[in-house]
């Protein structure tokens, strides 16, 4: 589906015309206001007008920055071309979709994930919770370790993974949920 495009004249209508001047481009301003509106809400004159039938966006190579207490809704294709969709808030919070990464959802939850291949260490995570990490989940990478993980000294910026018991291979995922 391509963009649609929209005339419209500005300035209209002139204080200094005859009404019958401006009445042409008037006409076509409010037939593209129209058009306008009804490209994702209801249109005028049915019932529901002005509700949202579905919200498109233009994919952007770039985002804009917000200044809080804006934050900006958009999409962007990732690297295999597929349009997905952002939130990008005053923090200048970016999605890492990555091996070890993170991902601001609507209503400022970050997720993060990741892996480790030592405990008993403080880890960082990808990036800083700006509030507080409320939870974490550990699990091992291989069914060769016996025992289990703890974690402790949770932080908005780092956690500490410990084995509680157990021989084998050490390795661990985990994902932390925060705000």
């Amino acid at each position: 589906m391509s963009a649609p495009n929209f005339t419209y004249n500005s300035n209209i209508p002139l204080s200094t015309h005859n009404p019958s001047v401006d009445q042409p481009m008037m006409e076509v301003n409010n037939n593209s206001i129209a058009g306008y509106v009804a490209v994702d809400h209801v249109p005028f004159n049915t019932s529901g007008s002005g509700w949202h039938n579905q919200v498109t966006f233009s994919n952007v190579s770039t985002q804009a920055t917000p200044t809080d207490p804006v934050s900006i809704l958009y999409t962007k294709n990732d690297a295999a071309g597929h349009p997905q969709l952002n939130f990008l808030n005053s923090q200048n919070f970016t999605n890492t979709f990555a091996g070890n990464g993170a991902v601001l959802l609507l209503g400022g939850l970050i997720i993060q994930w990741g892996t480790g291949s030592t405990t008993g260490s403080s880890f960082a995570f990808p990036i800083t919770f700006p509030n507080n990490c409320y939870s974490m989940v550990v699990t091992g990478t291989s069914t060769l370790y016996t025992g289990g993980f703890v974690v402790s000294a949770l932080s908005r910026t780092n956690y500490t993974v410990s084995r509680t018991s157990g021989t084998g291979a050490t390795g661990y995922y985990y994902i932390a949920v925060g705000n």
